[in-house]
């Protein structure tokens, strides 16, 4: 049985901070991988919205495809492979990028990965490369 606390895309992996500027959109820092990428499909959602970096997860997570790919917490995955018994799998940081999105754009990707009942966002620290 799948586990729906699994992690897809920004919808899971939304960098905490949530800046807001007076008399201006409100803007959210959100870690995107998979099609929301830069040369992937899903960007055209997010690519007039502001790139931040190329990061990866601080934390581990396990990330599975099955014609898309699925991201776990560590410990939340039990991985099948129909020749042993289901198990818990190690992770690893996951790579990607982070955007500054608007309300909007935050929307729009919502909508397409079915938030909150698909996938949820989660606030998650990132190591944003080239930032110090």
């Amino acid at each position: 049985m799948t586990d729906h606390r699994k992690l897809k895309n920004h919808e899971r992996l939304q960098m905490s901070n949530t800046s807001r500027i007076k008399g201006a959109t409100d803007f959210h820092h959100v870690f995107v991988y998979g099609t929301l990428m830069s040369g992937y499909g899903n960007n055209r959602r997010i690519e007039d919205a502001e790139f931040v970096g190329r990061a990866e997860t601080i934390e581990p997570y396990v990330m599975l495809a099955q014609g898309i790919p699925y991201v776990f917490e560590v410990g939340h995955c039990m991985v099948d492979d129909m020749k042993s018994p289901p198990r818990y799998k190690d992770g690893r940081p996951i790579k990607g990028e982070v955007w500054k999105l608007n309300t909007d754009q935050l929307a729009s990707c919502d909508q397409l990965e079915g938030h909150p009942i698909w996938y949820r966002r989660k606030q998650i620290k990132v190591r944003v490369h080239g930032c110090h």
